[in-house]
């Protein structure tokens, strides 16, 4: 295995991990405590997370805070998961 790539790894997961007990809080927070829809509170949740994932993945496991910017990375990826060509 190559150098480093445990550390990422580990570091993949636990941002991973984080996410995703923050985005079922979060969820909590905005159906339970909020009142929001199931639906609404699931798009918030997860638009939220997926941002804030993709920069503590960037940053954290990877390394690459500098040049484009989060949003642009997570809209980028969106275009590419939306888009109907391979």
């Amino acid at each position: 295995m190559p150098v480093g790539l445990t550390r990422q790894l580990v570091r993949f997961a636990a941002v991973g991990t984080a996410s995703t007990l923050t985005y079922v809080a979060l969820y909590a927070l905005l159906c339970q405590g909020l009142g929001l829809g199931a639906q609404a509170a699931n798009l918030a949740a997860l638009g939220v997370t997926a941002v804030a994932n993709t920069a503590a993945n960037r940053r954290l496991t990877f390394g690459t805070a500098e040049g484009t910017g989060p949003a642009a990375t997570s809209s980028a990826g969106c275009r590419c998961s939306c888009s109907p060509w391979p």
